[in-house]
């Protein structure tokens, strides 16, 4: 059970099902992108395709283990789904059929689609009809972040599994452990980049090379709780003009807001980090789909945290050089 960081007491309900011989023939693991729910379904069918059953998620050196990380055991199938190539509907029958012929040795067959809710409602439609009437020792598991674009005939006939994102801590240790050169190598800080993940290992890479903008927010934030507005529109200033870059930049603030307003006691300082996270949603659409100033739209973000207000248009808050002049002069 070491191998995984995070989901332990899914883990650990899953093995209890596994040890009791209770295993149901369909499962359905949904949750956020990125939080390791394929490695949770890998570790429990290594389980039960190893020979030896322990420890769990396999024991590593029987032969089905080492064909598993070989990838050529038998009757041991995982699509990815985003794959439209290799999941069309020809290819779901051609593995459907293969999992109705008898299994080589008399083996446990599994299969695990990854992405499941890019599969076709007519995929999925055949698909349905495998989880209705199952073949003994077969066993299927689907892996979504999306659960609401799976047919609800498939919810119906599988378990279904609820993940969490992971905790800042746990991502911490991922990224200790795989992660550490890399780290290194771009002299980032490792809490500040667990944070920056909000909860995904998804396109870790890419968030290691944005450690210095997430720097930059930081020291954006800290003025602004500082009211600092002098400062906060120096960086707004440095901003402004490299709109392509300003999406990922909101989406830092998000997750800054959003540890501020947890961390924060006051209700009056919880009441104005809410109207900030509202307002960085609302100066996205304003800035990407209204095509408006990105300068005057961060100037006013800036300014909903210093005088929040829940009945003002967000566009309303103070946009003149009047209102500006009373915070920075």
């Amino acid at each position: 059970m070491n191998s995984i960081i995070g989901h332990t007491t899914i883990r650990n309900r899953l093995e209890k099902l596994f040890l009791q011989d209770a295993m149901p023939h369909a499962l359905l693991f949904s949750g956020p992108r990125g939080t390791g729910k394929k490695l949770v379904a890998l570790e429990l069918y290594k389980t039960i395709r190893c020979q030896t059953h322990t420890p769990y998620g396999g024991c590593g050196a029987c032969k089905p283990c080492l064909l598993l990380k070989a990838g050529s055991l038998q009757d041991f199938t995982i699509l990815n789904c985003e794959d439209r190539e290799t999941t069309n509907v020809e290819r779901i029958r051609q593995v459907l059929y293969e999992l109705h012929l008898k299994a080589a040795a008399g083996d446990k067959k599994i299969l695990i689609l990854d992405n499941a809710e890019h599969l076709t409602d007519q995929a999925q439609n055949i698909f349905l009809k495998a989880l209705e009437e199952p073949r003994k020792d077969t066993y299927f598991c689907l892996v979504t972040a999306s659960l609401s674009r799976l047919l609800k005939t498939v919810q119906s006939r599988c378990q279904v599994w609820h993940f969490n994102a992971l905790r800042t801590d746990e991502i911490t240790a991922i990224l200790s452990e795989h992660y550490a050169e890399s780290i290194a190598a771009n002299s980032s800080d490792l809490t500040s980049i667990a944070q920056l993940a909000d909860g995904s290992l998804e396109n870790i890479d890419q968030l290691i090379e944005k450690s210095d903008a997430w720097k930059e927010m930081e020291d954006f934030m800290r003025q602004l709780k500082n009211r600092n507005l002098h400062a906060v529109f120096e960086i707004i200033q440095a901003r402004k003009a490299k709109k392509d870059e300003l999406r990922p930049l909101l989406a830092m603030l998000r997750i800054l807001a959003r540890d501020a307003m947890r961390q924060t006691i006051k209700p009056d300082d919880k009441f104005a980090w809410s109207i900030f996270l509202t307002n960085c949603l609302e100066a996205e659409q304003l800035i990407f789909d209204r095509n408006l100033s990105a300068e005057l739209v961060l100037n006013n973000l800036a300014l909903s945290y210093i005088e929040p207000s829940s009945t003002l248009p967000f566009t309303s808050v103070g946009n003149d050089a009047t209102v500006f002049s009373k915070y920075t002069v």
